[in-house]
């Protein structure tokens, strides 16, 4: 109950769900409830295993770093100083700013690069669609083989954004 109450109080409270959470296979993070609770809260939960990264590589990447970064601190003196601690958090808010400032180019960048190249899928009722075959399991023969559309089937139904029904047959 304490991994939650703090959870709650130190993560959703000021950040809100997160989408992802990337865990070391911990009891704390198995258990029936955590589990229950990420279904209500709809967050996906990556567990990953010692010297196998691949859940994202996000958990180990930042360890990775922080060791390092740690590693660099401490092997300058084995005594505490002030300036180096000093130096230690200029040196640490430098990399922050940089590090935001490049994320935030970044988001502008790829929203520009979104609002330049992405168009709204323009569907009306009458209209002919090809359907993609992803999810149809009875299809026969080799995967490869098959056809990755089928149609031109009509629309009859808008049900969303991006969802309509089709008149399958005559």
């Amino acid at each position: 109950m304490d991994t939650a109450l703090l959870f709650w109080n130190k993560i959703i409270s000021s950040c809100g769900v997160p989408k992802n959470i990337i865990s070391d296979r911990d009891l704390k993070f198995t258990s029936e409830f955590w589990t229950n609770l990420y279904d209500t809260l709809g967050t996906k939960l990556a567990f990953s295993t010692a010297h196998h990264p691949q859940t994202d590589g996000l958990a180990e990447t930042m360890i990775w770093t922080m060791e390092d970064i740690l590693r660099r601190f401490c092997a300058n003196s084995m005594e505490y100083k002030d300036h180096e601690a000093r130096d230690f958090h200029d040196m640490w808010k430098k990399a922050c700013d940089t590090a935001f400032r490049c994320i935030a180019e970044a988001k502008e960048y790829n929203k520009q690069r979104w609002e330049k190249t992405h168009m709204e899928p323009d569907f009306q009722e009458g209209h002919q669609v090809l359907v993609s075959t992803l999810s149809f399991n009875s299809l026969k023969g080799p995967k490869k083989m098959r056809d990755s559309f089928v149609g031109l089937f009509t629309i009859i139904k808008l049900i969303g954004r991006n969802a309509v029904e089709v008149k399958l047959t005559e």
